[in-house]
């Protein structure tokens, strides 16, 4: 139940636009309802346990003492012996119903700890080879590059057999999302990542930050397979504007600064610029010493953006990658912030995912990917001739901007 209320808090808004306050109001009550019974249930068992316990426990009492007095009536024990027995058999006594009622407890607490050690008894699925040599990503050429690379969500979770061996899946394996990619894209290339819906894109960005591995082939950054790196060496060199930002309840300064803590205020406000928000920030109350609420919930989704991609370029890592990176901004702070990009993207291997075509036209490459796998690689100019499907994504774009 906590985590059902958790779920409805947190997707607050979803339930006030659809009208849905009064049935997850009640939908809520009828488990609250079924728990509470439960736990009355549970109390009321404790409860009789413990009155049961008392009444054997004065029975038992009550037949010692009576025993012997009727001892010490008849001369065969002594009065330092009636003291004695009445003591050790009160003692005994109690400490056994409390040892009982503590079996029980720890019953209830080895409940909450088989429920615990399911979470935190994972093994993770993500590991460091302790034997990986250390990398340097600023000395370092940035290249990219895939070999035959094949995954599919699921297939790399593997539950533990009675023997501790890792020797079938968690889930079933699902159908490949990504197969058979073999794509190299050397330091310094503007590379877009372009396709419909589903076709792998966000994927492979979740690859290259290795928060999956790949099942089949072979990633590797700057020469350097990917699986044998340290991943926090792999993504310092990795700088990522993801397509939905999350920031911490600290100030907008800790926040744009939190990928290099060691900047200064002036480099952090040059970022910012950049990234077309010092001026919204130096409008808020508080500038840039303005908490931002918790995962940036004052303020709004353009604002979060931008602030998003000003830690990214604040951060200056060898490859940059941007995932929809400007999809929630209007069409001048885009504008904009390309420009800032192209000074920024100057010496650096940048990989972009995009729907606005517009947006990576002048990139030097497009890889257009389909069904997990890329269809067409290669300039916009070229795509566009080859009329294949960048040219029909391209043309559909085209159409809709003219109807508006």
């Amino acid at each position: 139940m906590a985590g059902a209320l958790t779920d409805v808090i947190s997707n607050m808004w979803a339930v006030k636009a659809f009208s849905a306050r009064r049935r997850e109001y009640e939908r809520l009550a009828t488990g609250f309802r079924e728990e509470a019974g439960m736990q009355k249930a549970s109390w009321m068992h404790m409860e009789k346990t413990r009155m049961l316990y008392d009444v054997v426990l004065w029975i038992m009492a009550g037949a010692m003492l009576s025993w012997v007095l009727f001892r010490w009536g008849q001369g065969a024990v002594t009065t330092g012996d009636v003291v004695i027995v009445s003591a050790l058999t009160l003692r005994i006594l109690h400490g056994a119903r409390d040892l009982a009622l503590a079996l029980v407890d720890m019953v209830q607490h080895v409940g909450h700890i088989e429920d615990t050690l399911r979470v935190i008894g994972l093994r993770p699925t993500i590991t460091d080879d302790p034997a990986s040599a250390p990398f340097d990503p600023v000395a370092e050429p940035g290249a990219v590059e895939l070999r035959r690379v094949a995954f599919a969500y699921g297939a790399s979770k593997m539950a533990l057999d009675e023997d501790g061996d890792e020797d079938r899946p968690r889930v079933p394996p699902r159908a490949e999302t990504l197969r058979d990619l073999d794509v190299h894209i050397p330091p310094g290339q503007k590379v877009a990542v372009v396709g419909p819906s589903g076709a792998g894109k966000s994927t492979l960005v979740s690859l290259l930050q290795r928060l999956y591995d790949v099942q089949d082939g072979e990633l590797l950054i700057s020469d350097r397979p990917v699986a044998g790196l340290r991943q926090d060496d792999l993504r310092a060199a990795l700088a990522v504007v993801p397509q939905e930002i999350t920031l911490f309840h600290r100030t907008i300064l800790e926040n744009i600064r939190f990928g290099r803590p060691d900047a200064t205020d002036e480099e952090a406000h040059a970022a910012a610029r950049a990234a077309n928000c010092h001026d919204f920030i130096l409008s808020l109350p508080e500038g840039y010493e303005t908490l931002v609420g918790e995962r940036g919930t004052k303020l709004s989704g353009g604002q979060r953006q931008r602030i998003g991609i000003a830690r990214a370029f604040l951060k200056n890592s060898p490859i940059l990658i941007l995932d929809e990176a400007t999809s929630a901004l209007d069409t001048e702070s885009e504008l904009k912030i390309q420009r800032s990009l192209v000074e920024l993207m100057a010496g650096r291997t940048v990989i972009a995912v995009a729907h606005r075509l517009s947006t990576v036209a002048a990139f030097d490459r497009i890889l257009v990917m389909e069904d997990g796998r890329i269809v067409e690689d290669g300039s916009a100019a070229d795509l566009r001739r080859h009329n294949g499907l960048f040219a029909r994504m391209w043309r559909l774009q085209a159409e809709g901007l003219a109807a508006e």
